[in-house]
């Protein structure tokens, strides 16, 4: 997929309500990681990339501070990772709802 194609909209950068994202738990801490951000290709919202960050303030990888915490990416596919890899997903620690 070239960058043409990403602006023409074949692409949503967005959490799809009620689409059946994976669990994934933190290596650290194994509490379930929130997502908070995804990627799918239109045709295909089966083809996906995500981010789930670790939102546990106990988590020996949670710096405050320095705004870093755990976080996993993950691929629904190898043809998700070939279609989406260079597809950044930005976040912002401070913009997300408090649990």
């Amino acid at each position: 997929m070239n960058l043409n194609q990403f602006f023409r909209g074949q692409l949503m950068g967005k959490v799809i309500p009620g689409f059946p994202y994976l669990d994934k738990h933190c290596t650290y801490c194994n509490k379930k990681l929130q997502l908070v951000d995804a990627i799918h290709v239109t045709e295909s919202p089966e083809i996906y990339k995500a981010l789930y960050i670790c939102m546990n303030d106990r988590c020996e990888a949670f710096d405050e501070p320095a705004r870093k915490a755990y976080a996993k990416v993950y691929y629904s596919s190898e043809e998700a990772y070939e279609k989406l890899e260079i597809h950044r997903i930005w976040y912002d620690r401070k913009q997300l709802p408090e649990l």
